[in-house]
């Protein structure tokens, strides 16, 4: 593996509420180089959006705030740069595919302008070569006649070419760093298919770094060249793609890959065997206070868990897990 191109080291968020501040995320940390897709789960609430946020300098303020931590992309730390600065890296050197295009989208522009604003911010060019540029990268993401579809708004395109625009939005200043956060959400099983195949694709064209984050682990496990696993703001376990799903540690992460549906294990099983789910809620992150948070929904927790200071463990060589059960462990 390169050098990598971006690193997050122990990043802390707090937001500001009537109650006080709340830490949403917790000593979060990884690493992403050229050409690899790293992916992130876990369930909504678990800190995986706001972590996609605060790479691209939009945690929303003044209410949310980097309390710790450092963010450095190519060994510029994001987190001290003027906003200026963070402008011509946010669509020129890291980009975001967002969750859902037609919120996303101007309803009011057609998707040719929508695309060329990136261009005008980002790259000194004159109005034909935009308009060119613009046609090939929808033609590139496999936009149906682009000379035409060009013009059209929002509106007029699927659920599916909508995402494809979000993608081709995101691809048209060739960025080192994409973000697709949850890309695939509500879109039918084909086109998840067929938008996932997109991104891996064009990602290695042009040696673009991935982070693909989804509540889904099957998703997940099929794509990514590495995992973290995300528990109510804190990272519970990572590695690589094959031993975290094949060898995972942390019951939660275990839950999780319980849930991918395998036909040939359900077919002769009875309906409640067939959908196994993780029982309980995220907590509340106001109430957290110190062990680990996932001791009130784990089959394996005891009074230890409950009081421990999570840390990770080495399950091995690229794979930790911040549990006190993991075999092998002497804490």
């Amino acid at each position: 593996m390169s050098d990598p191109i971006l690193q997050v080291e122990h990043l802390c968020i707090d937001f500001k509420t009537k109650s006080g501040p709340v830490r949403v995320l917790n000593d979060v940390s990884f690493t992403l180089s050229a050409g690899e897709t790293l992916g992130i789960v876990g369930e909504s609430g678990c800190g995986k959006s706001m972590t996609s946020l605060a790479v691209m300098g939009l945690i929303p303020k003044p209410n949310g705030k980097i309390v710790s931590g450092r963010i450095s992309y190519r060994g510029e730390d994001l987190v001290q740069v003027p906003e200026k600065r963070m402008r011509q890296i946010r669509g020129g050197d890291i980009s975001m595919i967002f969750q859902e295009p037609m919120t996303s989208l101007n309803p009011v522009f057609s998707i040719g302008k929508q695309i060329g604003e990136a261009l005008r911010l980002h790259e000194d060019l004159s109005g034909a070569e935009i308009h060119d540029r613009v046609i090939d990268v929808l033609a590139r993401v496999g936009i149906p006649d682009p000379l035409k579809r060009v013009n059209d708004f929002p509106h007029q395109m699927s659920g599916g070419m909508r995402q494809r625009v979000m993608i081709a939005m995101a691809l048209v200043c060739k960025p080192r760093i994409i973000i697709a956060d949850e890309p695939t959400t509500a879109l039918d099983v084909t086109v998840q298919a067929q938008i996932l195949e997109l991104i891996l694709q064009l990602q290695e064209e042009e040696n673009t770094a991935v982070i693909l984050i989804s509540h889904d682990m099957g998703v997940i496990s099929q794509v990514s060249d590495r995992v973290l696993v995300m528990y109510a703001g804190r990272t519970i376990e990572e590695g690589d793609c094959v031993s975290v799903v094949q060898d995972s540690a942390h019951p939660y992460t275990k839950g999780l890959i319980s849930c991918i549906p395998d036909i040939d294990r359900t077919k002769d099983m009875s309906l409640s065997d067939r959908l196994p789910i993780i029982e309980g809620i995220v907590p509340n992150l106001k109430t957290i206070g110190s062990g680990c948070a996932f001791a009130p929904r784990c089959h394996q927790a005891d009074e230890a868990c409950k009081s421990w200071e999570t840390s990770p463990v080495q399950v091995a060589e690229t794979h930790l897990a911040s549990c006190r059960k993991v075999v092998g462990s002497d804490v």
